[in-house]
């Protein structure tokens, strides 16, 4: 017959040994190369995306641009669909792990064909990761607006999984 405490013991050293071997190492990587060239983008640079496999689909464009700003880093992009007309705008911080939501802008058209600017709220700010854990982290990202055509607040989530990386 086995004591409980010969249990309890063993079980609290197999416990305390996988926190001391999980935590031993550094096991982050750095996914920067994943991201945008931002030390290429001082002057801005045009994107064209081309749907592949699908005629009916437009084109669309984003124009990124990198500059400093009070000793930090900062990208903007704007989108613009087939036509030229602006879609959305955002400006996001580099910091040392990843990227940070500052501001987020879509423009949408009413029924009069008048520009309207659509203010969206930054409830998570993470942008991109650069520096990720290999073991399982979890990077979120939560924006929320009301589209002025349909009165609806529209969350949206995003996360990233560093085991699919």
């Amino acid at each position: 017959m086995i004591k409980r405490t010969s249990v309890l013991y063993g079980f609290t050293a197999l416990i305390t040994s996988l926190c001391f071997f999980s935590c031993e190492s550094d096991t982050s990587r750095d996914i920067r190369p994943y991201y945008f060239p931002i030390d290429q983008l001082y002057e801005g640079v045009a994107y064209e995306y081309q749907p592949v496999g699908n005629n009916q689909l437009t084109p669309e464009y984003w124009y990124y641009r990198s500059f400093d700003q009070d000793s930090l880093l900062v990208l903007t992009g704007q989108y613009y669909n087939y036509k030229f007309d602006v879609k959305q705008f955002y400006s996001e911080r580099i910091v040392e792990n990843g990227t940070l939501l500052r501001d987020y802008f879509l423009y949408e058209y009413n029924q009069r064909d008048s520009l309207l600017t659509v203010p969206v709220s930054i409830e998570v700010a993470n942008g991109f990761p650069i520096q990720v854990s290999q073991i399982g982290s979890i990077f979120l990202s939560r924006l929320q607006w009301t589209d002025p055509n349909w009165p609806t607040v529209i969350p949206w989530s995003n996360w990233y999984n560093s085991a699919n990386v």
